[in-house]
């Protein structure tokens, strides 16, 4: 049995129109953002290319963008990039260890039908994840394993993957005060 979330009831406010992905890129490029964010629309793969001039990005956010691994290299080689949200990426376990490389990662919130329970062990590496949600992946109980591995994981949110309670239980007895989450909810023990 599982417990609601810790979903925000309160409505969104009204935010102003997204800039194009181009102007929040020369934004980032001249040291005016840390940040692109592009819900609206599908950035193009040449697109992502220019990625690689944006060495002061720290956040990046594509809701509609199938990101594949040569883009996932661009965004493995910069260096303050910290949070990742690519939630219909389209890479494989080689894009996510491009991504896995990145010496500042904090927080990787990715969905990908490419991920395989091997490729997650490209995760443990990395010092300063803290946070991670996998969705929309076909990964199972064994990707558990390297989950696990990742001492500096505080927070574990996986949706609509194959993983199983019982998997999550076991998760849970090597480490007790990892907070998860699972498809939209709490695990029993795991509501604060």
């Amino acid at each position: 049995m599982f417990i609601a979330g810790c979903g925000d009831s309160n409505p969104p406010s009204e935010l102003p129109p997204e800039l194009s992905f181009r102007e929040q890129l020369r934004q980032v490029i001249a040291g005016e953002s840390d940040s692109i964010e592009v819900s609206d629309r599908t950035v193009s793969p040449a697109e992502l290319q220019l990625l690689s001039r944006a060495t002061q990005l720290q956040r990046i956010r594509l809701d509609q963008t199938p990101l594949a691994d040569p883009a996932a290299a661009v965004l493995g080689a910069l260096p303050e990039l910290q949070f990742v949200n690519l939630p219909q990426a389209d890479i494989t376990d080689a894009g996510l260890a491009e991504i896995a490389k990145l010496p500042q990662l904090t927080q990787l919130r990715i969905g990908s039908p490419h991920l395989t329970d091997a490729g997650i062990a490209a995760l443990r590496d990395n010092p300063s994840l803290r946070f991670l949600h996998l969705l929309q992946t076909p990964l199972t109980d064994a990707a558990l394993e390297h989950i696990a591995e990742i001492n500096s994981l505080e927070s574990f949110y996986l949706d609509q993957t194959n993983i199983t309670e019982p998997g999550l239980a076991k998760l849970i007895e090597r480490r007790p005060q990892l907070h998860v989450h699972f498809d939209d909810s709490h695990l029993p023990g795991q509501e604060h």
